[in-house]
């Protein structure tokens, strides 16, 4: 199976209301926020841990446990699915979509027996008794699908407003879900983790009036220092900032593309420019 062919743009929807919300503690959110961000990115392997400890705070967040047990079956460790599913049904023994995900990963492994107590769970007019009717139809001999595509990943969402900055301009994420702020009158680089922590990682220096920012695929932070007329590289590796050889005027607004040629709209040109980046 592989990874492209996910199909994330079907994920389904799940909205919490304001009460909801209040039932959990917010870094609970922002960890399974983030886990959301990193399904988006197909980085499934960060995204259960992000989820794993959204419920270290809080253990009652059933969507999360719903998430990982999507997540594990895709990545194949079926017994920690059925762990992470059985946890909703201790809340909520009545979930009979869970029931059904656990009786059809039951039948796919071949205890059909276990499979059919679960689906004895299920009334018969509820819409997860009708996909499951092969599980109970013992001349039916096709297997039922587990899920191919992270398709119906449930998503919570409490958005937020970061303050407290200098004259903020550029904005930009990394694969991990870092985000990086620029602070023009202060010429720094803010980094905010899924925690709302902060730390600056560049200031002064060969920070001089950043504006724009984009990241690479390798996680290396590119800026346009507007006052100086240059490009700045901040590396993933030692964040030691670098100026970068490329002879821009004034640079504004930064863009990377899939084949690694960066793009520089310059104001002191009324231009855009394009250059090559040495990416591994």
């Amino acid at each position: 199976m592989k990874i492209k062919n996910l199909l994330i743009g079907l994920m389904a929807i799940f909205a919490l209301n304001a009460a909801c919300f209040a039932e959990y503690d917010p870094k609970a959110i922002k960890a399974y926020n983030y886990g959301i961000d990193l399904t988006n990115r197909e980085n499934y392997e960060e995204a259960v841990k992000s989820f794993e400890n959204a419920l270290k705070i809080e253990p009652s967040f059933t969507d999360a446990y719903y998430n990982l047990g999507i997540l594990y079956q895709y990545l194949g460790n079926q017994a920690k699915a059925l762990e992470s599913y059985q946890k909703i049904l201790d809340y909520n023994p009545e979930d009979y979509e869970v029931i059904y995900k656990i009786a059809t990963i039951y039948h796919n492994n071949g205890e059909k027996d276990v499979a059919l107590e679960y689906v004895k769970l299920i009334p018969e007019d509820d819409p997860n008794f009708g996909l499951i009717t092969k599980l109970i139809k013992p001349e039916e001999k096709e297997e039922i699908d587990e899920p191919e595509e992270i398709q119906e990943i449930k998503e919570v969402r409490k958005y937020e407003t970061y303050s407290g900055f200098e004259g903020p301009t550029g904005v930009a994420r990394d694969s991990k879900g870092n985000l990086y702020v620029a602070n023009y009158s202060d010429n720094s680089i803010v980094c905010i983790d899924y925690n709302g922590e902060r730390k600056t990682i560049a200031q002064n220096g060969a920070i001089k009036g950043p504006l724009g920012l984009a990241i690479d695929k390798n996680d290396n932070i590119y800026i346009a220092n507007y006052e100086s007329n240059q490009i700045v590289l901040i590396p993933q590796t030692d964040r030691t900032p670098q100026v970068l050889p490329f002879i821009v005027k004034k640079p504004y607004f930064l863009m990377i593309d899939n084949t690694g040629v960066l793009y520089v709209s310059e104001q002191g040109s009324n231009s855009v420019s394009q250059h090559k980046l040495e990416l591994e």
